[in-house]
């Protein structure tokens, strides 16, 4: 972390990483048109998304940065969640939107955010973040949590899937974006499901690097799943058909995600001296 700390690139990723985010999110709420090729469904969910990076995300991404150069290893696992969410989310906004005038600003954020986040796992030393919890912290539940939630998501989207996939028609999500594939299947089945199912196994097995990116992934899950309650939100305000209960199971999820996330760093120790920092 001290290489964190004293990263000066870092520093100029991260509000270049900001300004950009900010200016995007800032696109999609307060000028008229940027998803005027999309789907009612599609462009009003973009916009609830908008909403909630501007107001939340954003200001979550500058102080938890500004905590973490302070030396926080929780307020850096926050912070790498944030960045990861950023990845996630803008691989939407760069392939599963029709081409419109802001295409090269959402090829800016998804690229920078890749490299923020590549370049800051690279500054820190996994081995020896295990060193920075007690020997007594419990990571039973924060695993198990993890474990199950990818396994449930598994079944949610298979379900939508695998008959689709059996009778040749276009899953109900498909043709309401207006797509030709829907991008969280993409990402979750192929990467994002798979990778919560590898850490919450190793943190069972107490594997050094779980402890690191166990709390950057509940991290991009309590944005994820409050990013989805304002979509759900949005919908309902503009008489969109959407289904409540997503809203509601989203909003007991973000609740669950800070539950667990709170609960793992709890087994932080209180003074992590020198020797324990990378």
């Amino acid at each position: 972390m001290n290489d964190f700390v004293r990263s000066k690139i870092i520093i100029a990723m991260n509000y270049l990483l900001a300004g950009l985010t900010a200016t995007a999110a800032g696109a999609g709420v307060f000028v008229p048109g940027t998803y005027s090729r999309e789907t009612l469904s599609w462009a009003t969910q973009g916009q609830g998304q908008d909403v909630v990076t501007l107001l939340v995300v954003v200001p979550a991404l500058v102080v938890s940065f500004i905590l973490a150069k302070k030396g926080s290893p929780k307020a850096l696992f926050f912070w790498l969640g944030v960045v990861f969410y950023l990845v996630y989310s803008y691989i939407f906004y760069t392939l599963a939107l029709h081409f419109n005038i802001f295409f090269l600003l959402y090829c800016a954020v998804l690229g920078l955010s890749v490299y923020t986040l590549v370049y800051a796992i690279s500054l820190i030393d996994l081995e020896k973040v295990k060193s920075w919890f007690r020997e007594d912290a419990g990571v039973k539940a924060p695993a198990v949590y993890i474990i199950v939630v990818a396994l449930l998501f598994y079944a949610l989207w298979l379900k939508e899937v695998v008959p689709a996939t059996l009778t040749g028609k276009t899953p109900p999500s498909i043709i309401d974006a207006g797509l030709l594939v829907n991008p969280v299947h993409v990402l979750d089945l192929s990467l994002v499901l798979p990778a919560f199912l590898v850490v919450g196994f190793s943190l069972l097995k107490r594997r050094p690097f779980a402890f690191a990116f166990l709390p950057m992934m509940m991290s991009f899950a309590v944005f994820m799943s409050a990013a989805i309650v304002g979509m759900m939100v949005a919908m309902k305000l503009r008489d969109v058909s959407a289904d409540i209960s997503i809203g509601i199971i989203f909003s007991v999820f973000t609740v669950l995600n800070l539950i667990m996330l709170t609960l793992f760093l709890s087994g932080m120790k209180n003074e992590i001296g020198t020797s324990g920092l990378p």
